[in-house]
Order: C-alpha cells, then sequence, then structure tokens
C-alpha cells in the first residue's frame, strides 16, 4: 500500500487549480422570480406534467429546502 502524505491545503489547492472544485455564486430563492405558470395547471388537471416554470422551482425549493431547516429536531 503506497501512502501519500499531502495536507489537506495542498490537496485542495489542486483540486482547485484543476477546476474541479469551483466557487460558486451567491443566489438567494428571491433570485427565482416569475409568475405563476397557468398553462401549467391546465396541463395537470388534464393529466399531462408540464416543465416547471421558475415559481414551481421557487415554491418547491422553500417548501423542501429552506422550510425543514426552521423545524424543531
Amino acid at each position: 500500500m503506497v501512502r501519500i502524505s499531502r495536507s489537506i491545503e495542498s490537496l485542495y489547492e489542486e483540486l482547485v487549480e484543476q477546476g474541479v472544485i469551483k466557487k460558486v455564486q451567491d443566489v438567494r430563492i428571491c433570485d427565482y422570480e416569475g409568475d405563476y405558470s397557468y398553462l401549467g395547471t391546465t396541463l395537470r388537471q388534464a393529466n399531462i406534467e408540464p416543465m416547471p416554470s421558475l415559481s414551481d422551482v421557487r415554491r418547491v425549493v422553500t417548501e423542501f429546502g429552506i422550510l425543514p431547516l426552521g423545524k424543531d429536531r
């Protein structure tokens, strides 16, 4: 078994240099603006699943990603 002794910092630096780790942009939930999808509602009533609108994405992220963070454990 070969062991290479490198620090976490040097591994991290190499991953950044290789483009494996990239800095993410700051994004807020209010950046996902969108209007209610009237066509989507009509299609869902006909049992056809439409592509989600920005409003749908924002609602799902809020319900399943943000609201559970405030829940008592």
